[in-house]
């Protein structure tokens, strides 16, 4: 039994962020059967690298992997401090904007399309114009219609993205990454494609 926060650090970004843990060990099931798997005792670690980064990189999130921490009786007044070892610096193209899709998890059937709505917000004055792309880990079962716009006077936008699944698709769930861009920021959101039966759950 215990407790672990690994959060979004910044609206729009995906790289969770390490908060204080209280568990011996823990596993986190990700869609496609793939899991996070964490456990206190042992090396303070990544997939058995050392690492003193206080954030995670957003890939676990669709890959999966293990966590291992060192915990003592004393605070560690080294560990994380570096400059290094802080999250990703959000300035002028990492802040740009913020996104968001509806829905999340999407739903098909295998050889049909179906479509998403993502939300931008320009945060600072940049580029007018925007373009959204798409990629899956699937060899090309998961394929996203590139689409491109122009943001409103309040640098806002909602844009509709086209998701198709192949005929030889695979029931299951797959992982589709969006990314955002607009001037030099850019921004990606990470959403859940159920095909076949893995859509009536």
């Amino acid at each position: 039994m215990g407790r672990a926060r690994h959060v979004p650090g910044h609206p729009g970004n995906a790289d969770p962020h390490r908060e204080h843990t209280t568990f011996d060990r823990i596993r986190i099931a990700l869609p496609a059967g793939r899991f996070i798997r964490i456990s206190a005792p042992g090396a303070s670690g990544i997939d058995g690298r050392p690492t003193d980064q206080t954030f995670l990189p957003e890939s676990i999130i669709r890959t999966g992997g293990d966590l291992t921490f060192t915990l003592s009786a004393v605070p560690g007044k080294l560990w994380g401090t570096a400059e290094s070892s802080a999250p990703t610096s959000f300035g002028r193209g990492n802040s740009a904007l913020t996104i968001n899709v509806s829905p999340a998890i999407v739903a098909i059937a295998p050889g049909s399309a179906r479509t998403v709505t993502v939300n931008v917000q320009r945060m600072i004055d940049g580029s007018a114009d925007y373009a959204i792309t798409g990629s899956s880990y699937s060899s090309g079962a998961i394929a996203v219609a590139p689409v491109s716009g122009r943001f409103a006077a309040d640098g806002s936008a909602s844009q509709s993205a086209t998701i198709t699944a192949a005929k030889s698709v695979l029931d299951g769930y797959y992982p589709v990454v969006l990314t955002t861009t607009a001037g030099e920021g850019a921004r990606t959101f990470t959403l859940i494609v159920a095909v076949g039966r893995a859509g009536l759950e």
